[in-house]
């Protein structure tokens, strides 16, 4: 690997370590209005993915207004096909779900933990599988025992889902945590590499 290139993603490990470890502290010190915070971030996400699909669905030709010339000077179709109306469709899909979830932040919130808790498992079977292919067994260790707990949060904050917002944020918060330690070793603990 360039060595230019490990550096860049040891420095980009420990920063987004660091990200995490602030992102866990503040989650754990004001867990509703997080809550509250990501399920507005979480409306507004799908509003804005919804209207760039209705978007590009119109800045697609419609049937029978032509064609263009390539630059070899061949005719080519930018017309829309039956994936830009599926596309259309999900944009408004897309779109209209974002508006109710705006209007609804409670039930965004109770969307949101399952999808968190889900990234959360998927994020730690992730760290698993770095730690299974690792040298070094120090990191090794360290890295699988993060992602286990990793793991953990992400089942607890699904099968918890009705618990106090509290809890399921303290779960989060300690999983954010564990995650931006994990970066932070590996990046640490990974050999420097010279020029």
């Amino acid at each position: 690997m360039n060595p230019k290139k490990l550096q860049s993603n040891k420095f980009t490990a420990i920063m987004l370590g660091v990200a995490l470890i602030i992102f866990s502290i503040y989650t754990l010190s004001r867990p509703q209005l997080t809550l509250t915070a990501m399920s507005l971030v979480f409306g507004v996400l799908m509003l804005l993915n919804g209207l760039s699909h209705i978007l590009y669905f119109f800045s697609i030709e419609a049937p029978g207004q032509g064609n263009e010339l390539s630059p070899k000077g061949s005719v080519t179709s930018s017309k829309r096909t039956c994936r830009h109306y599926l596309n259309f469709i999900l944009g408004i899909i897309f779109s209209v779900f974002g508006i109710f979830l705006l209007f609804r932040l409670e039930f965004a919130g109770k969307l949101l933990i399952y999808i968190v808790g889900v990234w959360l498992i998927v994020d730690g079977l992730f760290g698993i599988s770095l730690a299974l292919k690792a040298n070094s067994g120090k990191l090794r260790n360290s890295v699988l025992t993060l992602g286990i707990i990793i793991i953990v949060g992400g089942i607890l904050v699904i099968v918890f889902h009705n618990a106090a917002g509290v809890l399921l944020n303290i779960i989060v918060g300690l999983s954010l945590l564990a995650d931006g330690l994990r970066l932070l070793l590996g990046a640490i603990l990974l050999p420097t590499v010279s020029d």
